[in-house]
């Protein structure tokens, strides 16, 4: 106890990130929620911590907000419980680093950018090769999500529509106002329990097939289009692979195709932002410009049909990590066969999975609830934790030596192939601490998706994963597992990952 005082010195400047929505909800037990988007998590505040995260300004030091929170009626605060609130956001990784100034934080995200339309001209805009989409209005990834901020046109316009049938839920108010971390009222879609307002009966979005796509909030248009901006000014586009419509939205218009509209996007949306060098471990980085040709190397061999999922993850680790080839017979697992690994990596996703789920579930956000409880059945169902699985134990468990992704032509391995084609084209392993542990990470959720479609499957009653059931696993993991989440799941011992890749690199990938 005497360590977290001492972080909590009087002249410490405690603030929030800026991207939190803090909203009060107006219920006695609870009068206060934050909303993260970047985690997608919501927390309930009881009045003592509404009352302290109120008066978290970003200007005061903690002394000044213990003051200022006792000016008010409702009970005296005392520095104790300020500590201990001050512990949970801090743990929840709600607030920026505690020994911060009193100088604000900057509106955009680290490691995000905003570019506007103009300075993009300057840019060369790479949309991935032969990639397509277009949304399908199905409304599978209009849940638990805080979909803002809503500019006045849009919201203009959604207003004035009588929507068919005249939907009570639409009589009232359909958007949300809340003030971000900096004091700025910001307008978002509202939701009735974690679910877009605007959904109709079939959860299709009404307003994308009443009014249009381009009728859509920003958020929804660019929803799953991905921008990255690289260290050689280039803007790439692709997809995130949380879209749950992606069976068929993957056959829509080219992304060559909407190249104009994902740059107008990009003034309107958070753009990440890659680093150079790559810094591949703890020992080794390397200039982006040397490294375009290991990455074309790495896209290039995920066009070896010859080759199953599990493959694939071997022969990318070793192109991403290098390494000579490797020797002894074809793998064909998902996860390494170093169990020294793979044990604690799955327990640490069985155990962070869990705790969101309950925290999800007892804030009433019921689709963030189920998306964690599914990956955790498929890190158990890896573990073989039949305890955990229950009645689906015995049907999953059927599909447990043959996954998804073991072998040439199973179902959905096109799907597989394009999620892992987007993440290396969307640099996403770079956003780790070294390319090491984000190449873990991306063949980990791999893993889990492979794991949980047997799942799925056996959850509806089929006889074994089809192209739908691998759809919405890859759906499951991304969403539940993004890159923003793998310090909270790995507690800093995110050197695990590194040699989860490590090891996947050493293994045969074989051909078949």
């Amino acid at each position: 106890m005497t360590d977290t005082a001492d972080r909590w010195g009087p002249e410490v400047v405690p603030r929030l990130r800026d991207d939190l929505v803090v909203r009060r909800q107006g219920t006695r037990d609870k009068p206060g929620v934050i909303e993260d988007p970047t985690f997608r998590r919501r927390y309930g505040l009881d009045a003592p911590s509404w009352r302290v995260v109120h008066a978290l300004d970003g200007q005061r030091t903690v002394d000044e907000v213990l003051r200022r929170v006792n000016l008010g009626r409702g009970g005296r605060v005392p520095r104790a419980l300020l500590v201990k609130v001050l512990d949970f956001l801090d743990e929840a990784g709600l607030l920026v680093d505690p020994s911060a100034s009193r100088q604000r934080a900057p509106v955009v995200q680290p490691g995000t950018v905003r570019l506007r339309a103009d300075a993009v001209a300057s840019w060369r805009v790479e949309p991935l090769p032969g990639a397509r989409f277009t949304c399908q209005g199905s409304g599978m990834c209009c849940g638990g999500y805080v979909v803002g901020p809503v500019d006045d046109a849009t919201a203009a316009r959604l207003e004035a529509h009588a929507f068919a049938g005249d939907p009570p839920h639409l009589r009232g108010e359909r958007f949300s106002w809340a003030e971000d971390a900096s004091g700025r009222r910001i307008r978002s879609l509202r939701d009735i329990d974690g679910v877009c307002v605007f959904l109709d009966e079939q959860r299709r979005c009404r307003v994308h097939a009443e009014l249009g796509h381009e009728a859509k909030p920003a958020a929804c248009r660019a929803y799953p289009l991905e921008l990255v901006a690289f260290p050689d000014r280039v803007l790439r586009v692709g997809l995130n692979m949380e879209c749950g419509g992606m069976t068929q939205a993957r056959f829509g218009l080219p992304l060559a195709e909407q190249v104009p509209a994902a740059v107008a996007l990009a003034a309107e949306v958070p753009v990440e932002q890659l680093d150079d060098p790559v810094r591949v471990d703890a020992a080794r980085t390397v200039p982006w410009a040397d490294w375009r040709a290991v990455e074309a190397e790495a896209l290039a061999g995920l066009d070896d049909t010859a080759l199953p999922i599990a493959g694939h993850l071997r022969r990318l680790a070793r192109v991403l990590l290098g390494g000579p080839e490797p020797e002894g017979p074809p793998v064909r697992e998902l996860v390494p066969r170093a169990a020294d690994v793979v044990q604690p990596v799955l327990e640490r996703v069985l155990a962070w999975t869990g705790k969101v789920a309950k925290e999800d579930l007892d804030a009433g956000v019921l689709v963030r609830a189920d998306l964690q409880a599914r990956t955790r059945l498929a890190a158990a169902l890896l573990l073989g934790r039949r305890e955990v699985v229950g009645d689906l134990w015995d049907v999953a468990s059927a599909h447990r030596r043959q996954l998804p992704g073991t072998r040439v032509g199973d179902p959905g391995e096109e799907l597989l192939r394009l999620h892992l084609r987007h993440a290396i084209f969307l640099g996403r392993p770079h956003r780790s601490r070294t390319l090491a542990v984000g190449v873990g990470w991306l063949a980990l959720q791999t893993a889990l998706a492979g794991a949980l479609a047997p799942v799925i499957a056996a959850h509806a009653r089929r006889l074994a994963p089809d192209e739908a059931v691998v759809a919405e696993a890859i759906r499951t993991v991304n969403r539940s597992l993004r890159s923003s989440a793998l310090a909270h799941v790995m507690a800093d011992d995110d050197d695990l990952l590194a040699r989860w890749a490590t090891a996947l690199a050493g293994e045969n990938p074989g051909t078949d």
